[in-house]
């Protein structure tokens, strides 16, 4: 999920007045678990033989989360990484657009 899809959906769940955002992957997926632990969620652990993958091998989750209080924070970081590239349509998004708290 790039970085404008995090913003967003991440923006509606605090919003709406969540608590936490649990955020999951394949604990395989390094790609997937190093991207969300770059926006600053916090890695929770692992859960083991969580479910069955479509081939019927289990799959490991990995579990990340973002708290309400941290959002300003995860907020801040990826309206950041937006506004590098410039683009027209993140030129006046602030943390206050998506309800910070």
């Amino acid at each position: 999920m790039n970085a404008e899809t995090k913003l967003l959906m991440l923006g509606l769940a605090f919003e709406s007045a969540c608590e936490r955002v649990k955020i999951q992957a394949d604990a395989v997926n390094t790609r997937s678990r190093a991207a969300t632990e770059r926006i600053g969620a916090t890695f929770e652990g692992v859960l083991r033989h969580d479910m069955r993958r479509a081939d019927g091998t289990w799959r490991d989750t990995a579990v990340h989360s973002v708290l309400a209080g941290e959002w300003p924070q995860v907020c801040t970081l990826l309206t950041t990484r937006l506004r590098r590239y410039d683009a027209p349509w993140n030129t006046t998004l602030t943390a206050r657009d998506l309800g910070s708290r």
